[in-house]
């Protein structure tokens, strides 16, 4: 056993290098995302207007690990968006550049814990799973998967999706220790061996990147099962679990933090009185099918999916949906003595999702193709032992025809696949493609509309921006985002008129609108009313306090009214509170050149 295991990871060792290969040719494949901008969806709050990820010091560490920032507590990510304001400031490809680096990391984690479950197969010396065992390309194929299939790329080109890129590399690096783990001890538990301390503290930072991360206790069970074939009688089955622990107390704790960050954040849309169990089963059931169904036809692929108070499915969807489900399960039980690793893949596809089904509902996506970034895995491997199980069938035929007819169609469909993915990745270019691909996709929905006027209003197309803000209001009339987003865009294109009208017409709508209010008085700035103009940003400091914008807008005010020792009062306001507080500091240095 020991010289077929030293044999086992010296062939490991020496086909790594394939890996790597991976990794570079997947970096190479996503340099264009090296190029693209931030995005007007989550980057604001999160990155780029976000001051507590400005300083790298101990005060952002107590921030990070003892705070709830919107609805999140993931304190290493936070970590790792500070360390790169800190290398790269707001430039955008330093951002991207550290979550290209991460998913080629994932990539070769990918193939090093592919590996490791052929090296758990072949030390079992069972003829179950030949299939994962017996094929030296598998990790090659499992790992190119993974990293060039269209519905990755969400995950990859938004900066915000750092969580997801970063939690999957912990979680790989566990489930690897894990392995390691378990082809040492074989059978009986050895909590104190250095492979498992690994695995757990991998765990941790993989639940500190993201909670998502809590199903790997789950996942080291569903090992333990197959290929670790280690539950064999009811006290070992006690003492495997009894191995868990360490990683179920993180998980307690996790759990509770999770919950406690979105009901303060008031994020958890619906619990079961809004939506009954059978019908929150049939949703996820849903999301499952629409997973597989991105990854088998990855086609008219959106980053927008939201919540309603209940997920409206027709008799037909939920019907097919199930069904889905129920058979793949059925067809795994079935298999389970010819071909337990299909039953294992399926248990990690599951397991992986479960945190992201909407059994609890946070926030306002269904679902999205970064929640699966990881899970997917699974069915890339599956997929990858299809391939080459069907080359195989070909090479026994010893016929050049069929290993050529075949070599055609996984040609074609490989070159399909990489164009999907680059249009996809287009996609997030920046805020201007990214929300002209979700208006498209889904035309019914108001937020896109607001988005994309947004982006077209910081991109200075005023009257685009306008014309995507009246669309939203035909279908949500009275809108308050909307509203005033318009009347930002009438006074970008100097018509006071029209965006005086409009934000006093929000402002009716509602009255303790402190950015309609905000804008009135921007508006009046701009028409030379500087007393009333006063009056309305006075009225919004009394609705959510001061904020830099309005800081700024006092400032301009006092300085056309000459009350200069005013104005740099509001502008050191400014420079304090603002996330970018350049233009404050040169201000500043103008206004009290002029003072003296």
């Amino acid at each position: 056993m020991t010289k077929m295991n030293f044999q086992a990871n010296k062939s490991y060792l020496s086909s790594s290098i394939a890996g790597i290969v991976c990794a570079a040719l997947v970096f190479i494949f996503y340099i264009p995302l090296l190029d693209f901008e931030f995005v007007n969806w989550d980057d604001d709050v999160k990155v780029y207007n976000n001051i507590y990820i400005q300083k790298l010091d101990w005060a952002f560490v107590q921030w990070a690990f003892t705070e709830v920032y919107q609805a999140s507590y993931h304190p290493l990510t936070w970590f790792s968006h500070a360390l790169d304001y800190r290398l790269w400031g707001l430039n955008p490809l330093g951002h991207h550049l550290t979550n290209l680096v991460l998913h080629c990391l994932n990539v070769y984690l990918v193939f090093s814990f592919t590996a490791h479950l052929q090296l758990m197969v072949k030390l079992r010396q069972s003829t179950a799973g030949n299939d994962l065992a017996n094929a030296p390309l598998l990790p090659l194929v499992a790992a190119l998967l993974f990293g060039l299939h269209p519905t990755q790329v969400e995950a990859v080109a938004w900066v915000t999706a750092r969580k997801d890129v970063l939690y999957t590399a912990f979680s790989l690096l566990s489930l690897i220790a894990y392995c390691r783990y378990v082809n040492m001890s074989q059978v009986r538990p050895a909590i104190f061996r250095l492979p498992f301390i690994l695995s757990v503290f991998c765990f941790l930072c993989a639940v500190i990147s993201k909670p998502a991360a809590i199903v790997l206790p789950v996942l080291f069970l569903v090992l333990d099962c197959y290929p670790g074939g280690r539950l064999r009688g009811r006290r070992l089955v006690v003492s495997l679990l009894l191995e868990k622990i360490p990683l179920l107390l993180i998980g307690a704790w996790i759990t509770y933090m999770t919950i406690y960050a979105h009901l303060s954040s008031q994020q958890v849309l619906s619990g079961f009185d809004d939506v009954a169990l059978p019908q929150r089963l049939f949703n996820a059931c849903y999301f499952v099918s629409s997973y597989l169904q991105n990854v088998f036809l990855p086609i008219n692929l959106t980053p927008f999916h939201p919540f309603s108070r209940t997920v409206h499915l027709t008799m037909g969807e939920t019907f097919v949906a199930v069904m889905t489900v129920i058979l793949i399960t059925v067809l795994a039980i079935w298999c389970l003595r010819r071909a337990t690793g299909f039953m294992m893949l399926w248990l990690f596809f599951l397991v992986g999702l479960l945190p992201t089904l909407g059994l609890v509902q946070a926030g306002q996506q269904l679902y999205a193709d970064r929640y699966a970034y990881m899970a997917n895995y699974a069915v890339y491997l599956l997929v990858a032992i299809a391939m080459l199980k069907v080359w195989q069938i070909c090479s026994f035929r010893e016929s050049a025809p069929y290993r050529i007819a075949y070599s055609f169609v996984i040609g074609i469909l490989l070159a399909l696949l990489l164009w999907q993915t680059q249009m996809q990745l287009r996609v997030w270019e920046n805020g201007l493609s990214l929300w002209a691909n979700v208006v498209d996709q889904k035309p019914q929905e108001v937020g896109p509309y607001k988005n994309y006027g947004n982006s077209l209003l910081m991109a200075g197309q005023y009257h685009e921006a306008a014309k995507s803000y009246m669309a939203g209001l035909e279908l949500m009339p009275g809108e308050p985002d909307l509203l005033n987003n318009l009347a930002v865009a009438w006074l970008d294109l100097e018509d006071y008129k029209k965006a005086e009208g409009i934000a006093k017409h929000a402002l009716r709508i509602y009255p303790s609108s402190a950015r309609a209010l905000n804008t009135l008085g921007e508006i009046m700035l701009h028409k030379g009313s500087y007393d009333e103009s006063l009056q309305y940003f006075h009225r919004a400091i009394q609705r959510e306090g001061l904020t830099y914008i309005t800081a700024f807008n006092m400032s301009l005010v006092y300085e056309k009214l000459n009350d200069i020792s005013n104005a740099c009062r509001y502008l050191r306001q400014y420079v304090q509170i603002s996330p970018s507080p350049e233009d404050g500091q040169e201000k500043l240095m103008t206004l009290a050149c002029e003072k003296y």
